[in-house]
């Protein structure tokens, strides 16, 4: 049975503008596993699949079984609101359109799997160190 899944890999990492290595860190995979993936020398594990379906919010069946590149939009609800195609140039309000349509728990699930990653980068930690007081105090008012 044919499976999409080299070719998926291929359309995530095109899509995202990333290189191989930092689908690799993404997913923490070895240095050589997306390589293996993408010239069909090896599947990834259940764990990795499941990973990739709950990073980029499409199915796992989807994944395996569907030529994504083919797919209008997917991955993404159609968004009637915007007035531009693209980015703003305002970093912190383009993360913030991002994320809009994405759930807060693969949100969460996402930020859990790139926590040291994310922590690196500036705009990041400030966002998560705010996101972080706010729910404080609102955990204190709650008493």
């Amino acid at each position: 049975m044919k499976d999409y899944i080299s070719l998926n890999i291929k359309h995530l990492i095109s899509r995202e503008g990333i290189s191989n290595d930092a689908f690799g860190r993404r997913l923490e995979l070895k240095r050589g596993a997306v390589g293996s993936y993408l010239a069909e020398k090896a599947k990834p594990k259940i764990e990795t699949i499941q990973k990739i379906s709950a990073i980029f919010n499409i199915s796992i069946d989807d994944f395996i079984n569907k030529d994504l590149s083919s797919l209008d939009n997917f991955g993404k609800k159609e968004d009637t609101n915007s007035n531009h195609d693209g980015p703003t140039g305002d970093l912190e309000k383009d993360l913030v359109a991002k994320f809009d349509n994405i759930s807060t728990r693969d949100i969460s699930f996402y930020t859990y799997l790139n926590i040291n990653t994310m922590m690196e980068e500036p705009i990041f930690k400030s966002l998560i160190e705010n996101l972080a007081t706010t729910r404080a105090l609102e955990l204190l008012k709650e008493k």
